[in-house]
């Protein structure tokens, strides 16, 4: 992997607009090129009083500032590092990081080839914001005739001076259209009332007017033309994508009994372009009641809305139809259970505590939800935790370099009595997902270099030295989990993946890779379920399982209760 220190002259493409979706915006007759990074000045944190004490940045690179860049991270002083953004024709749209003014904010453009370019840029405070990027992009000379009109702000915008100062027009007549806000903070979609006109030139106009959340106005006026083109039939949607309230939806989400919850559809063409588009919602099922709802200001013009109200617990799938195209969604059903019923049981889980920056913590719930391990910070973050069924804790905390490379790697064991024990990797090797013995006395985890399985490391925990067995021939890819067979004879390797099954099914990992304990050899290399492991996801006393399903964790009763603890959180288990 190499790393460039400087920026790169942008491509004469990102300058000139070569039919992609989106470019670099430049001011009206300057030909100027993408100035590259942005970061917004500060304002404050939601739910935050005093800005002063917890403020929120966005930062956003321009298209074209690093061609062919196909991720993005940002690194920030204190904090830890954030997982990588998908880019946008090198760069990305704004990302929301914690950071104050003076902070110094580090960016690596990846490529698909893995080379990569850092910069930095300093925060500061009234700074103005500037438009980022729009769809279609400048110059662009085959926009669909149902193409929806997207402007990327650098920084959250006040929606009234957006409605006021951004519009559409062709031949200086403006076209009637209806702004809404997209899915990320600073993003707006015109939507057109009616059909574009075909080979039509139109312009995306963005006044002075236009006021971030600051109260501090566009640093200068903004318009990008484009043409429509000359085929008279809108695009086909090629394209669904499912969003909540609270973002988009990449697979499963959860909606309590009785409760309501709202679900959007967004239809794109092939290029990615949004377009609109006829969508209906469905389910074959009726444990959730669906009802459509307009979307703000506008329906049917590629956005679409339901209401899903649940009817009964259980597990169903909400279909978005969009022509010949459809998006889906499984939605969990579950009836609440008070804290009550747990009788002070906690759950230990790892999260993300800090959404803006994707800080992570092992923290372990029960009435109060105390945190029992700090959050990562800078480059550090911790990986998945394990209980043992004496109480004890154990977990990986590493240090990466700002280019991603392992720095060091350990595991730690947290004891009941307050106690801790390290143990340390190799420099830059990797020590992952450790896993208890049904005893207690033991500790498994593996440990890679460079990407590859190098052992399984086999800790005993009083006297804390350990022993090694080979991993021949080595597992799949996907298995990463040290996890040991119920009577403590085997260690297996399991995807440490969500589980939606219920009480009445068993709920513990499986795995078709086990190895002897004492290191004799393997033990089960077949293909089926192999081996029941010990996952310290059912309660002591057989009452409950606690597992991740979607963006929340659970705890779930025999009798089909369910209580959700906190979203972001994954690999629980009971803490005795």
């Amino acid at each position: 992997m190499s790393t460039q220190w400087v920026w790169p002259v942008v491509a004469a493409c990102a300058v000139a607009g070569c039919g992609s979706d989106s470019s670099a915006p430049n001011p009206p007759g300057s030909g100027a090129t993408p100035r590259g990074l942005e970061a917004s000045a500060p304002v404050a944190a939601p739910g935050v009083e005093s800005p002063a004490s917890s403020t929120i940045v966005y930062v956003s690179a321009y298209p074209g500032t690093v061609p062919g860049a196909v991720t993005a991270k940002i690194a920030t002083p204190g904090g830890a590092d954030p997982h990588p953004v998908e880019a946008i024709d090198g760069g990305f749209d704004p990302v929301a990081v914690s950071a104050r003014v003076g902070d110094v904010l580090t960016v690596v453009l990846t490529d698909s080839a893995g080379s990569s370019t850092m910069s930095s840029t300093t925060v500061k405070s009234g700074r103005p914001p500037r438009v980022v990027r729009t769809s279609p992009s400048p110059r662009r000379t085959d926009v669909p005739l149902n193409a929806i009109i997207r402007v990327v702000f650098s920084a959250p915008m006040m929606l009234e001076s957006v409605t006021r100062g951004v519009h559409l027009t062709t031949g200086g007549v403006e076209v009637t259209a209806a702004l809404l806000p997209g899915a990320t903070e600073g993003t707006f979609d015109l939507v057109p009332t009616d059909l574009l006109s075909p080979g039509a030139d139109y312009e995306i106009q963005v006044a002075t007017t236009v006021r971030d959340v600051n109260g501090v106005a566009l640093v200068e006026a903004f318009a990008a033309m484009f043409t429509t083109t000359t085929s008279q039939v809108p695009a086909a949607v090629a394209l669904v994508r499912l969003r909540s309230d609270v973002g988009w939806i990449r697979s499963e989400w959860n909606l309590a009994l009785d409760s309501s919850a709202y679900l959007y559809a967004q239809t794109l063409a092939a290029d990615g372009t949004p377009i609109t588009g006829s969508v209906t919602f469905a389910t074959n099922a009726t444990i959730v009641e669906l009802t459509p709802i307009p979307v703000p200001k506008i329906a049917s013009r590629g956005w679409a809305g339901a209401r899903v109200t649940g009817k009964a617990a259980g597990h169903v799938t909400i279909r978005a139809h969009a022509g010949d195209v459809t998006a889906s969604t499984d939605v969990v059903v579950y009836k609440p259970l008070a804290w009550a019923m747990l009788g002070g049981v906690k759950v230990l889980a790892l999260t993300y505590a800090d959404y803006a920056e994707y800080t992570t913590s092992v923290i372990a719930y029960g009435d109060t939800g105390t945190q029992i391990v700090a959050n990562g910070g800078g480059t550090t973050s911790y990986g998945t935790p394990m209980a043992s069924t004496t109480g004890s804790i154990a977990f990986v905390h590493t240090s990466f370099a700002v280019s991603g490379a392992v720095e060091s790697s350990h595991v730690i064991i947290r004891r009941r009595d307050g106690t801790e024990s390290s143990v340390a990797a190799l420099p830059a090797m990797y020590q992952s997902c450790p896993g208890w013995s049904p005893d207690g006395r033991e500790l498994a985890f593996i440990r890679t270099e460079s990407g590859g399985y190098r052992d399984l490391v086999v800790l005993d925990v009083t006297s804390m030295s350990s022993r090694t067995i080979v991993l021949a021939p080595m597992p799949p890819p996907s298995l990463t989990c040290a996890r040991w067979t119920l009577d403590g004879s085997g260690i297996g390797l399991t995807e440490d993946t969500p589980s939606v099954a219920s009480l009445t099914e068993s709920t513990r990992s499986f795995s078709n890779v086990i190895w002897n304990a004492d290191g004799s050899g393997l033990r089960s290399p077949g293909v089926g379920l192999g081996e029941e492991l010990y996952d310290g996801r059912l309660s002591p006393d057989g009452r409950f399982e606690v597992v991740s399903v979607g963006d929340r964790v659970w705890v779930r009763s025999v009798d089909g209760l369910s209580l959700s603890i906190f979203g972001f959180g994954f690999s629980p288990s009971f803490l005795p």
